[in-house]
């Protein structure tokens, strides 16, 4: 079938496509691509034809090479600009398309949408003698984002990989096969719906892999054409903690600081393999080595499985970190499997700050491919204003990874950016600059919702950037690139916001908490913490709008705040002057609910909000800290955390025997408590704390509410140590009025990503409602 068509004007045709004579979806999506180019591009003269796919004149003069990968093809260019783009499938014809109007026609897609579009010139262009066959570098390329920018930068997820053991083992198979579920603090645990993520099966059962093998069976039976399934691991380091997983895990091994089960996960794909290959030889089982299975195990892996090696590689400023890292992609690289697959990390959201990571990401591609590794995924949904460049090279790289990286950058601020790619060069490689900077060890997606992410760009690097911005609106000359410019600016102003607000945050909790907070200046720290709130949030909308940065929620990065513990300790110092004081702070009543519950109740009564057991007297020390204590002491109070190495969880207790809960080198410990019935009011919890906090660790009390049916409700409120030595001690302090539907309130202390000389001590924690009894003072 020949489909001529007509595009733009009457007077022309802009191109001419052929496609086989049932065309496919990939191969229409083609032809409409090629034609909409031409048509917007313009064209004098002779019109380019193009045979797409299995015509009869690329079958007679484009004969495919034997062993061709599924995503190669053959494009040619013959006499009188009829040019033929023949895959070694529908989709690898597609992807020629594409690949002819980026390295043939010069047609680039920087960013998705019109405003990331450069079309060439293409009115006396004529297409080079050309006879190519191109096969992609890395068999299955994504980075997570928009699918039609993806195809047009030749990326195409071809192994499908994601968490997915919940689904091999939905909760209705509980009943029938209780013991293929994990065996959890001694008890048999059972998925409570069917999207409960948060354990793992019982993986050293052999049933357990005969039935996951079952189903990969019965997937490739499905969809012969698929080339993998995925049999990935839970998002969850809740693993079986019967003696047959011990045995399975073998004698205990730490590495990055978690237990090392990767013999446990890759027995259990082993043994799935053995019965897969036998059954469907060629197909690929996909895994995540990933959390507590990054390491190679003890054996070899069977060659029809593809481990996934999770990492963050925007770590890699840290020369240990990339040297281990390195390291065991090598390792993986050595099993034996057909294709070893990376995972990155390449976030936008939820950062806030440019995570403008370019040169790392090339650098670990190019490493990757040359050490064996042929499939990618770079997870993250992009702040384009932030993250083009990185994307974008990536693109190319996936594709060709010995590709010069400074002649991509070169080809992307020159053309993309145009008059002003000094500047914006300039801009970018400063924000890499700052990120590879960073102090502190590195950790796997280190500030990830975290508003410290903010110290990284402080007052005189965000105006330098700022000066780079600027320079690119004074050079500007092209509305196109205007256009560009001011959305990289608008997203930048989000950022500058940001920080102003966390510096806000901190200068107003360190002053609350110092002699002397008082009078005109306590409330002028109040006010402006209030503005930078309110600015920061006005700011980000308009970035949003604008197209520069990706629409998230902003709840994480507003749960610190000090403004309540502020306002009653800037009213208790008030004296006579305590209604002026009170009126003035209400003024201010659009910030947050919590600052308003404090101020409407100051100085009302207190009384217990009916904790149990207070004074922590049942918590005791952990006896020991294994790979199976998450639970380290019964009673009221929940005393849990991740198993790490090293980990210390101490209860001291004084000679009066006051209790104190000491933490080291904790990845994630808390002790918290929730309380029921909720009445409504305000609550106010404290704690005294002493502690040392590196930039990037966490330590906390917070407030939290859920309703009857056990979600959480209303907006959480934490009190954060900043960075520093608080070996002093001081108190942290959370009050905010409950939500309506809540049942149950929650309260308590929390220490995340310590690193080595961080501790927290927690003493003396309380609980109450303040206010007046009301009618409402009773139970739902």
């Amino acid at each position: 079938m020949r489909a001529l068509i007509f595009l733009g004007c009457v007077a022309a045709s802009a191109a001419t496509v052929d496609l086989p004579e049932k065309p496919e979806a990939a191969e229409k999506r083609a032809a409409s691509e090629l034609l909409s180019v031409w048509e917007r591009a313009g064209r004098a003269g002779e019109e380019p034809h193009f045979f797409l796919g299995e015509t009869p004149l690329a079958k007679a003069s484009a004969p495919l090479p034997s062993g061709l990968d599924a995503d190669g093809f053959r494009v040619v260019v013959l006499t009188g600009d009829r040019i033929i783009l023949r895959g070694a499938n529908p989709e690898a014809t597609e992807l020629a398309a594409h690949w002819f109007l980026r390295e043939v026609a010069g047609v680039r897609r920087y960013w998705p949408g019109d405003s990331g579009e450069e079309l060439p010139d293409l009115q006396r262009w004529h297409p080079p003698r050309l006879d190519r066959v191109v096969s992609p570098a890395f068999v299955s390329r994504d980075v997570g984002e928009d699918a039609a920018w993806e195809r047009r930068n030749g990326l195409h997820v071809r192994l499908p990989h994601s968490h997915s053991l919940l689904y091999v083992f939905p909760p209705a198979l509980y009943d029938q096969h209780p013991d293929w579920f994990p065996l959890l603090e001694g008890k048999r645990y059972r998925p409570e719906y069917p999207g409960d993520y948060n354990w793992q099966p019982n993986l050293a059962l052999p049933e357990v892999a005969a039935h996951a093998a079952l189903y990969a069976e019965r997937f490739f039976d499905q969809d012969s054409e698929a080339e993998g399934v995925s049999l990935s691991m839970n998002d969850s380091i809740r693993f079986d903690q019967s003696d047959a997983t011990v045995r399975a895990r073998g004698p205990l091994r730490w590495f990055r600081r978690r237990p090392d089960y990767s013999d446990v996960i890759f027995g259990f794909m082993n043994r799935v393999a053995d019965k897969v290959a036998a059954s469907h030889p060629g197909k690929l089982l996909n895994a995540y080595a990933y959390y507590w299975g990054e390491d190679t195990p003890r054996f070899p892996v069977r060659p029809n499985v593809v481990p996934w090696l999770t990492a963050d590689r925007t770590q890699w400023y840290d020369k240990n970190f990339a040297a281990e890292d390195q390291a065991l992609i090598a390792r993986w690289c050595r099993e034996g499997t057909r294709v070893v697959g990376v995972y990155d990390y390449l976030e936008g959201v939820p950062f806030l700050v440019p995570r403008v990571t370019t040169r790392l990401t090339a650098r670990s591609i190019v490493f990757e491919h040359r050490a064996g590794v042929r499939a990618f995924y770079g997870e993250g949904t992009p702040h384009w204003a932030f993250d083009g460049p990185k994307l974008w090279v990536a693109a190319n790289l996936l594709w060709d990874p010995e590709q010069p990286v400074d002649r991509l950058l070169d080809q992307y601020y020159g053309e993309f950016w145009r008059e002003v790619a000094r500047p914006m060069r300039d801009f970018y490689d400063r924000c890499e600059q700052v990120w590879c900077a960073q102090p502190g060890p590195p950790w796997w997606i280190k500030f990830y919702q975290d508003e410290q992410q903010a110290t990284l760009f402080p007052p005189a690097v965000r105006r330098e950037l700022r000066g780079y911005l600027e320079e690119a609106k004074k050079q500007v000359r092209t509305p196109r690139v205007a256009r560009r410019v001011a959305m990289v600016s608008t997203a930048f102003e989000a950022t500058e916001r940001f920080a102003d607000f966390y510096e806000a945050k901190t200068g107003l909790s360190n002053a609350a908490d110092s002699p002397g907070f008082a009078g005109g200046r306590a409330f002028r720290l109040i006010e402006a913490y209030l503005r930078a709130r309110r600015d920061f949030v006005a700011a980000f909308d308009r970035a949003v709008a604008s197209g520069g940065m990706s629409p998230m929620k902003l709840d994480i990065y507003l749960v610190n705040d000090p403004a309540p513990k502020a306002a009653e300790r800037l009213l208790a110092v008030s004296g006579l002057d305590l209604e002026s004081q009170r009126a003035r702070l209400a003024a201010l009543d659009n910030g947050p609910s919590s600052f308003s519950a404090a101020v409407r109740v100051f100085g009302q009564r207190s009384r217990p909000a009916g904790l149990e057991d207070p004074g922590w007297s049942s918590l005791v020390s952990p006896a020991s800290l294994d790979d199976r204590t998450f639970v380290w002491s019964p009673g009221p109070w929940m005393a849990r955390g991740e198993p790490a190495e090293n980990r210390v969880v101490r209860v001291i207790r004084d000679v009066k025997g006051s209790p104190t809960i000491r933490f080291e080198n904790a990845l994630s410990d808390h002790v918290s408590q929730w309380v029921r019935p909720c009445f409504p009011g305000v609550y106010r919890g404290s704690v005294f704390c002493r502690a040392r906090v590196s930039a990037g660790s966490e330590t906390f009390v917070i407030l939290s509410w859920i309703d009857s049916k056990g979600h959480y409700v209303g907006t959480a409120i934490r009190d954060r140590l900043p960075p520093g030595d608080w070996s002093q001690g001081r108190e942290l302090v959370v009050e905010t009025q409950s939500p309506p539907e809540a049942e149950q309130v929650g309260i308590g202390v929390y220490s995340y990503h310590q690193v080595k000389g961080d501790f927290a001590e927690f003493s003396r924690i309380s609980l109450t409602r303040v206010g007046p009894l009301t009618l409402g003072d009773r139970p739902r």
